[in-house]
This record gives structure tokens, sequence and C-alpha cells, in this order.
């Protein structure tokens, strides 16, 4: 199995993580101010994220995650990008269809982003309406999605983990 770790799935336009300038989508999170996070549970990590406090400086050190890609789309004439998406996992790539011509979009990833926007535990509606409405090129954020899975969810409590940082000032 994996090693517990957190993996930053989302990275809010404006916020701390942004400001920082040192914190993508997929980085891993080592350390929190100075003291390692590899190997502590989920759970654990997020109580000490949690502890530091909305006005703190947040020392964070990161590992950038290979895993996460940026898949390019271009829209057919139709407006169709050719894949089926269920609850942001790739779920059908279309023969001959704009993904399966690309051929970095793959069956059972996840999407992260679209077009920069967060879709990580975005309803499937929004996901949807997103893809539809966009014209043109769509950017997607991907990773696989068991690695998203074994690298988000509590496994004993089988939910995800989500830690907001809000007012920190994040040093990465």
């Amino acid at each position: 199995g994996f090693l517990p770790s957190v993996f930053v799935s989302y990275v809010a336009p404006g916020g701390p993580a942004t400001r920082s300038g040192g914190v993508c989508v997929g980085d891993q999170l080592v350390s929190v101010n100075g003291r390692s996070v590899v190997g502590l549970p989920l759970s654990h990590i997020a109580k000490l994220l949690r502890a530091t406090g909305e006005a703190c400086e947040l020392r964070l050190s990161l590992l950038s995650t290979p895993a996460v890609r940026l898949v390019r789309l271009v829209k057919d004439p139709t407006g169709r990008l050719g894949f089926d998406v269920n609850c942001g996992r790739v779920m059908y790539i279309a023969e001959n269809g704009v993904a399966h011509n690309n051929g970095h979009l793959r069956v059972g990833d996840q999407v992260l982003e679209i077009n920069g926007v967060n879709m990580v535990g975005a309803p499937h509606d929004r996901i949807v309406q997103v893809l539809r409405e966009l014209p043109g090129v769509v950017m997607l954020t991907v990773m696989p999605s068991y690695l998203f899975k074994a690298l988000t969810y509590d496994k004993t409590k089988r939910e995800p983990i989500w830690v907001t940082l809000r007012q920190a000032r994040v040093v990465a």
C-alpha cells in the first residue's frame, strides 16, 4: 500500500498558497513548520495543520508529484470533448473523439481542475456544466483516481480529509 501522505488537491486563486508562488496541485506535503509529516496518518496531519491557526506563518516542504498531468483538449465543431465523467472521474473515452485522438486523458483519471477552476469535491452536475459551457480549449488537471483516492481518503473513516488555509502566510 501507500505510505500515508498529504497531497495538495486545490490551490485557491488569491489565497495564501497561491500568493506564496510555490504551491501547486499535486504537490506532496513533506513537513509543516519544520516537523516531518511523512508517514503520519492523514487525520493527524489535518489536526496539525488546523492547529497552526489562520493568522500564522506556515512553512511547508513540498515535493512535486509527476502523477498530476495537464491535458489540453480542443472541442470538436459540435462542442464535444469525447469523454464521459462521473463525479470527477473519467469513465469512458469515445473512440476517435477529441480525448481519444489527443491521447493524454485516460479512463480512471480524476479531474482536479478545469481551466484552473477547482473541481475536487464538486457535484457531478457542476463538473458537467463547466465542461459544457467552456468554449474551445479546455485545460484539465488530472491524476489517476486510484492514486487520488489513496492520497486523500482516511481509510478508517472512508471519507476525504480537507484542510483549508484562509489567512495563513504560506512559505513553500
